[in-house]
């Protein structure tokens, strides 16, 4: 396992009183991480500028680099002084919890013994999302991330600017660019998410603008993307084109390969309905997902509700000449580091 980082070493690196306005965003949960750097201004957020950066090497550094580890260099239009790291989730746990009372210093022992992790190989966080059950137990989303993963990405900021300032989970943060940019305006009463990731994919319901259910499923793009390598024998770049590409007739393929998920995903929605007496009227999806089309048709089909592609810019202050022309109409690939910088300044105050 790395060595241990103390999160006070990165914070000393920061001058004392200074106002975390502007934050730096890298979603490490795609092969190519992207990266946003956004401010907070006048009570909104501004995307100042976004790009991609070259994948990080699988199991940490290459060999000569400072301590093991190859630092992530970014380029001047993504410089700042703070950085948000999303990770894969890969390796993740995430659960809804309800304890009773109100979380307090004996919580964190109470949340490690129901999610089955134990101190030191795995970091947990929560979020308190209020009570249920009346007064009587407080909802919690939590996530339990393994150390060694944590400590994988941090060390590649160990000098320098920017200085980490947030972990976050990359799906979980893509979720909260949705629930920032849609749910206060909108109409349906139940309604799902879904973010895919290379390998993972999470999917949240909410009910009357609460969160109800959220799992993480062992499906991703890499999913569709193997089997059309494997089943047409092409190349990476040819089956991003094939799946991008309305002329190859590969639903066949790509109902069999989405088929465990989406079935998955119907269970999880007919629970919702019938606890919670409801109808998920609407499921949003990524608009850039590898065969987002067809993906569209079969969870359409499955899942009887209307299915719509969700914008990662709602809700943002945006010139469209600061994203990359290798982002361009892509927002959706933006979509972990914009949900964890907008809710990095709810969290400071920000907004």
């Amino acid at each position: 396992m790395m060595p241990a980082f103390s999160p006070k070493a990165f914070f000393d690196r920061l001058k004392k009183g200074a106002e975390l306005q502007e934050v730096v965003a890298v979603d490490f949960s795609q092969a190519e991480p992207k990266c946003a750097r956004l401010r907070a201004v006048n009570g909104g957020v501004q995307l100042a500028s976004a790009d991609v950066l070259p994948p990080v090497p699988e199991h940490g550094g290459e060999a000569g680099t400072k301590d093991g580890h190859k630092p992530v260099e970014l380029s001047k239009h993504l410089a700042s002084r703070s950085a948000i790291l999303c990770l894969p989730g890969k390796n993740a746990l995430v659960k809804l919890l309800s304890l009773p009372g109100h979380p307090d210093g004996g919580s964190e022992a109470k949340i490690r013994d129901d999610m089955g992790v134990s101190s030191g190989e795995y970091r947990i966080g929560y979020k308190d999302l209020g009570y249920s059950h009346g007064r009587v137990e407080t909802k919690l989303l939590t996530v339990a991330m393994p150390e060694a993963d944590v400590q994988r990405y941090l060390g590649c900021f160990l000098s320098g600017w920017p200085v980490p300032v947030s972990v976050e989970l990359a799906g979980l943060a893509a979720i909260n660019a949705f629930v920032r940019g849609y749910l206060e305006h909108c109409a349906d009463k139940s309604l799902g998410v879904i973010q895919f990731e290379d390998d993972v994919s999470f999917f949240a319901f909410l009910h009357e603008k609460e969160l109800v259910l959220i799992r993480k499923y062992d499906f991703g793009y890499n999913n569709i993307l193997n089997a059309i390598q494997s089943r047409l024998s092409v190349n990476r770049e040819t089956a991003l084109n094939v799946a991008a590409d309305q002329a190859f007739d590969i639903s066949q393929m790509i109902k069999e390969v989405c088929d465990p998920f989406v079935r998955q995903l119907v269970i999880s929605k007919h629970f919702v309905e019938r606890r919670e007496n409801c109808r998920v009227t609407r499921i949003f999806i990524p608009g850039h997902a590898a065969a987002s089309r067809r993906l569209a048709q079969e969870i359409r089909v499955a899942s009887e509700s209307e299915i719509e592609e969700w914008d990662a810019f709602k809700g943002l202050a945006v010139q469209p000449e600061i994203v990359a022309p290798r982002l361009a109409g892509q927002n959706s690939l933006l979509a972990a580091s914009i949900g964890a910088a907008v809710g990095f300044f709810e969290d400071n105050g920000k907004q």
